[in-house]
């Protein structure tokens, strides 16, 4: 009866141990888990930064491209304005007429 009760004993106590060590094995998963999450959403919340500084790079791209496409057009009308104005004036334009001719350019 002795030896019976001494291996009760000796099985609950492998039992608890056993126990312990399953918690211990969770508890340390749940810890592996939690700094996993912590470092995807580091590496999320980076990712997302180099997006928004991509995008704002683009924009800031996109902007000259239109300035300069602005610019570009502008020249373009004052040289077929110059262009017009001397032709008008070779053919014996009037002031009046080159004012007029001035007028219609400003409203195009």
């Amino acid at each position: 009866a002795a030896a019976a009760a001494g291996e009760g004993e000796a099985s609950a106590a492998d039992e608890a141990a056993a126990r312990a060590r399953a918690v211990a094995t969770r508890e340390a998963q749940e810890a592996e888990l939690a700094r996993l999450h912590e470092e995807h959403a580091a590496a999320v919340a980076a990712l997302e930064r180099e997006v928004a500084v991509e995008r704002q790079k683009q924009r800031e791209v996109m902007a000259e491209r239109l300035r300069l496409r602005r610019e570009r057009r502008l020249r373009e009308l004052q040289r077929k304005q110059q262009a017009i104005e001397a032709t008008a004036k070779g053919a014996g334009a009037s002031e009046e007429e080159l004012r007029e001719l001035r007028r219609a350019h400003a409203s195009e």
